[in-house]
């Protein structure tokens, strides 16, 4: 556990790698290959991104964890390609799911600590309006105590609010996410690849090839395109890949700039509404399909 916030970024990114590399030496130890453990199902879709294929691994670490963590299991993961991935592709795409699903645990942690000050200063707060409250009754006469009370419960308590209350709630609401999390990485006994059987799905993924080859352009509208067509067709795993694809390209924003940015509305930001950890995406280039799409 992380249990102070690092001084310089540099230090902070040392002790966060480090701990990923950690978290999939675990992993690697976990391997399982009992025949008592539950197999459950998700999907990868192969599709085209600038320069080589990409899978997208459909699951939501939050949602997975929430509904599978407490299971001893295997991920089966159903691949929808249009061309058979060998075993070294499919190797890449287990090993970036584990990279991802472990960087995500550490990112939940080092937010969390953001939060420690705030719940320290939550009982100190309490205490204050407690006892100005009893002040108020022991040295002023009704009606004007009332006021007063009203008065103290008024100010103390939105200090109290903001800055023990909400960051307590969400450190508390994040401290869980972030342990069925670990219970999820766990009980995962390992992964396995099978061909998807879904007629429908591997018709999508097609159309997203025969697509992206016809058009061009620079990477962003390329990918703006390919998300408006994964709409048009009804396809969100696809939709998912190329929003995500879209917003690396135009945020040049890591966890790091978030965790300790130099602006003080970022400062204000992030004591208001906490430090964000997004579910992780899990993409893996696979395949290079040789065609050049501009910038």
């Amino acid at each position: 556990m992380v249990n102070d916030i690092p001084t310089t970024k540099s230090h902070q990114s040392d002790r966060y790698n480090s701990k990923i590399q950690d978290f999939l030496i675990s992993l690697d130890k976990n391997e399982d290959t009992e025949f008592m453990v539950e197999i459950l199902e998700v999907n990868a879709y192969v599709l085209p991104t600038i320069g080589m294929y990409s899978a997208y691994v459909d699951v939501d670490i939050d949602k997975h964890s929430k509904r599978y963590g407490k299971k001893p299991h295997r991920l089966r993961i159903n691949v929808y390609s249009p061309e058979e991935l060998d075993e070294g592709e499919l190797a890449r795409i287990s090993n970036e799911l584990k990279k991802e699903w472990s960087r995500y645990i550490i990112e939940r942690e080092q937010a969390r600590t953001f939060y420690k000050w705030f719940k320290m200063l939550a009982p100190v707060e309490f205490l204050l309006l407690s006892g100005s409250i009893i002040m108020d009754f022991l040295t002023i006469t009704p009606p004007t105590s009332y006021l007063r009370a009203g008065w103290d419960i008024f100010f103390w308590g939105l200090i109290l609010g903001f800055t023990g209350i909400i960051p307590g709630l969400r450190s508390f609401r994040d401290k869980r996410r972030e342990d069925r999390a670990k219970q999820l990485l766990k009980n995962w006994k390992g992964t396995e690849f099978a061909k998807g059987t879904d007629e429908e799905k591997r018709s999508r993924v097609n159309e997203f090839r025969n697509y992206f080859s016809r058009i061009d352009g620079r990477k962003v509208d390329i990918y703006k395109r390919l998300k408006n067509y994964s709409l048009e067709i009804g396809f969100k795993p696809a939709y998912d890949l190329y929003e995500w694809k879209i917003k690396d390209l135009t945020e040049e924003e890591s966890f790091f700039t978030k965790y300790l940015p130099a602006s003080w509305r970022r400062k204000m930001k992030i004591f208001l509404f906490g430090v964000k950890v997004e579910s992780p995406r899990v993409v893996a280039p696979v395949r290079s399909m040789n065609v050049d799409k501009g910038d």
